[in-house]
């Protein structure tokens, strides 16, 4: 059942990752966009960036709950998405007026929020590893 699920969230981000590849084909250079400072991120950047640190720190601690397979497939998939959100930002800093860099990056971060709590709320179903209600108060201590 494990490998269902990791298989389900690999086919969701492969077509994910086709919309994204296929809009961003037709992009048009963006117009009457404001840019950004060089060097600043995405205002909402951060605030996954927050979200995905603490959801790493659970999906590690509870790793050991997933099978071999599932784990592999996870670990394939997170190196997807961070390759992704490397692109949006490499896109984003050659034009920070860009929208659709913008909508990528932040696509492909609130990606990797969902992947990483699936990854939690799977591993918690299998009954292994911490209780994700301690370990998240042990992140906000």
């Amino acid at each position: 059942m494990p490998a269902a699920v990791a298989a389900s969230i690999a086919l969701l981000l492969l077509a994910g990752g086709w919309n994204v590849w296929e809009q961003s084909r037709g992009e048009t250079p963006q117009q009457g966009g404001v840019a950004q400072p060089e060097g600043e991120s995405v205002p909402a950047e951060q605030h996954y960036e927050q979200a995905i640190a603490g959801l790493q720190q659970l999906a590690d601690a509870q790793n050991a709950a997933l099978d071999p397979e599932t784990r592999a497939v996870l670990t394939k998939n997170l190196a997807v998405i961070d390759r992704a959100i490397d692109e949006s930002r490499a896109a984003l800093a050659q034009e920070p007026a860009s929208t659709l860099a913008q909508e990528s990056l932040l696509d492909a971060l609130e990606t990797k929020v969902a992947l990483l709590q699936d990854t939690v709320a799977l591993a918690t179903d299998t009954g292994g590893g911490p209780d994700p209600a301690d370990l998240a108060r042990e992140l906000n201590q």
